[in-house]
């Protein structure tokens, strides 16, 4: 996914997927969620995980609504992310989709983050790793072996 928001107040990052994929279907099954960033150029690792929810129609409207024509064309398709195609025109010959039809498979998704685990990748320094913990309210962190 691609991170589309961030609230370091709040502990949520945001992003929008398609509600005819199976990571949407995956999220409905179960909330529990995690997702990994990578920096080569900092050379550091942070996985993150939390609980998944979806944004109010009205707010995933909004979001919709200051796509741009191109990041709108995924949502627009026919064809459904991730489906097999038997050849890659497949995709152009399938009939788009009604804006307004577009519209009702974008969402918004937004995690609430209960772990984070940071590593660094360093060359010729000896590894660092460490993880944070947010639970009813509290924090807690500390260092780990990598």
């Amino acid at each position: 996914v691609a991170v589309r928001a961030a609230d370091q107040a709040e502990r949520t990052i945001s992003f929008y997927t398609d509600q005819r994929s199976r990571k949407w279907l995956e999220i409905c099954r179960d909330d529990r969620v995690a997702l990994l960033f990578v920096d080569p150029k900092a050379r550091v690792q942070v996985r993150a995980s939390g609980r998944a929810e979806f944004a109010k129609p009205t707010e995933s409207l909004a979001a919709w609504s200051g796509q741009s024509a191109k990041q709108k064309e995924p949502y627009s398709s026919g064809v459904s992310p991730g489906r097999p195609l038997k050849f890659c025109e497949e995709i152009l010959a399938t009939p788009s989709l009604t804006p307004c039809e577009a519209g009702e498979n974008f969402c918004v998704v937004r995690v609430k983050l209960e772990v984070i685990d940071w590593l660094d990748l360093v060359v010729g320094v000896p590894s660092r790793r460490a993880r944070f913990l947010y639970k009813d309210g509290s924090a807690d962190s500390y260092w780990i072996a990598p």
